[in-house]
């Protein structure tokens, strides 16, 4: 029998858990299709798969902590809070080998962060690092949290706190970046989007730092994040549609126009740059939140297959 492993899906908040069932198969399994959907972000498919292994009662709590994760990246935030709360009821108890009960409280509090219900998302998360005290991805939606409440130094003091345990959360880095943005501190803002960037090709992080470039008159290097965007999102998505815009107004620009430097006085960009009707004009967002391992904020949550 393989040994249960956990592991990071890319993305705002989503660890992984791979729970792996002595005579099951990875072909017929459910489960191990709905992780494998999870990992190529096909959410939807996901979700269908997870459907059918909760129809077969396969391995039920890490069924609906998986669930769990792909409702809640696919808005349905409510749908996710009631798949973890299942999962945790079945575990009351005792836990199957494989299943971590302070990865599934993150990831319902990722859910509860995106439904702005913040007392119960910071009871999860207390709950999940008294289980697990070094909790990275725990401690860094507690910054999360902090961010909402428009503390950013105190955010900048979690999230300080998570990286140094682990420094491979990008979005971590990219909503350190904002709270430092919404601080005045633009140079170390961009540092953590280039470092969020570098990470994982995190899409919160290259909007940010487009918006970033954007709003300093650093016309050329938002134009070429902007495209990057183009290239690399959901064609269907916000994202796509917010770069489109933005790449067709800074067209318009004068091309031999030097970037201005990097500095922490953020001007109004100039008239001729801006289209005040668009409702596309840039302001920065949030990352995701770090889940069971995930928006333009930070919440993670966990995914468990069986094979």
């Amino acid at each position: 029998m393989t040994q249960p492993s956990i592991r990071r899906a890319t993305g705002a908040a989503s660890v992984l858990i791979a729970l792996l069932t002595a005579g099951c198969s990875v072909f017929r399994s459910p489960l191990i299709s709905g992780q494998n959907y999870l990992a190529q972000g096909d959410n939807e498919r996901a979700l269908l798969a997870f459907d059918k292994a909760i129809e077969r009662g396969i391995d039920l709590p890490f069924a609906y902590a998986n669930r769990c994760i792909a409702n809640d990246a696919l808005l349905l935030h409510n749908e996710a809070v009631g798949d973890c709360t299942k999962s945790l009821e079945l575990t009351e108890a005792s836990s199957p080998e494989g299943y971590n009960r302070y990865e599934v409280l993150n990831n319902r509090a990722v859910a509860y962060i995106n439904l702005r219900r913040r007392d119960e998302a910071r009871a999860d998360l207390d709950a999940a690092l008294e289980l697990k005290p070094n909790y990275a991805e725990a401690i860094a939606n507690i910054g999360r949290l902090y961010i909402d409440d428009g503390d950013y130094a105190t955010a900048i003091a979690k999230l300080d706190e998570a990286l140094a345990i682990n420094d491979q959360l990008s979005q971590a880095f990219g909503n350190r970046g904002f709270a430092h943005q919404n601080r005045g501190d633009n140079v170390k803002a961009m540092a953590d989007f280039d470092r969020a960037i570098a990470i994982d090709n995190n899409i919160d992080a290259w909007q940010n730092r487009a918006m970033l470039n954007y709003s300093l008159g650093r016309f050329n290097a938002a134009y070429e994040d902007f495209q990057t965007i183009q290239r690399i999102a959901d064609h269907g998505s916000s994202a796509y549609y917010m770069a489109d815009s933005q790449v067709k107004l800074l067209e318009s620009r004068p091309t031999d126009r030097a970037d201005d430097d990097l500095s922490d006085y953020t001007p109004e960009a100039p008239d001729a740059y801006e289209d005040p009707s668009s409702p596309m004009t840039p302001t920065l967002g949030l990352t995701d939140t770090l889940g069971l391992t995930d928006t333009f904020g930070l919440t993670g949550t966990a995914t468990i297959a069986a094979p």
